[in-house]
C-alpha cells in the first residue's frame, strides 16, 4: 500500500528533474550567446567555434561520467553555455553565403538537427 503512494511522487520528481535539466540548458545558452558573439568579434569566428566544440565535448563527457545528481545539472548547464555559439555559427553561414544560396544554407540547420536526432535515436537503441 505504501509503494503505491510513493510511485506518483517519484514520477513527479523524475519529471521535475528532466524539466530542470532542459531549463538549465537553455539558461546556459541564453547567458552565453552575447559573450560568444563578443568573443568572436575580438578573436575571430573559427577559434570560438572550436572552443565551443571543446567545451561541449567536455560537458558531454562529464554528463556521461556523472556520479551525482548535481553533476548532471552542472554538465547540462555547460552544454547550454557551449551551444550559445549557435549565433556565431549563423553569422559564419551568413558571411559565407550570398543571396542566391542563403535560404538553403539556413534551412539546412534545422534539417540536419532533425536528421541527427532521428539517427541518434535509432542508433542509441531507442526503438
Amino acid at each position: 500500500m505504501i509503494a503505491h503512494s510513493i510511485d506518483p511522487f517519484l514520477g513527479f520528481l523524475i519529471w521535475l528533474a528532466c524539466l530542470s535539466q532542459e531549463s538549465l540548458y537553455f539558461v546556459g545558452e541564453m547567458i552565453s550567446v552575447v559573450a560568444w558573439a563578443k568573443l568572436s568579434d575580438r578573436y575571430g569566428r573559427r577559434p570560438i567555434l572550436l572552443w565551443g566544440q571543446v567545451i561541449l565535448a567536455g560537458s558531454l563527457f562529464s554528463f556521461g561520467a556523472s556520479k551525482t545528481f548535481w553533476m548532471l545539472f552542472v554538465s547540462r548547464l555547460l552544454q547550454g553555455v557551449a551551444n550559445g555559439n549557435i549565433g556565431v555559427t549563423k553569422s559564419v553561414m551568413g558571411e559565407a553565403t550570398d543571396e542566391t544560396n542563403r535560404a538553403k544554407a539556413f534551412g539546412a540547420i534545422p534539417l540536419m538537427w532533425a536528421v541527427g536526432v532521428t539517427i541518434g535515436y535509432v542508433f542509441s537503441g531507442g526503438c
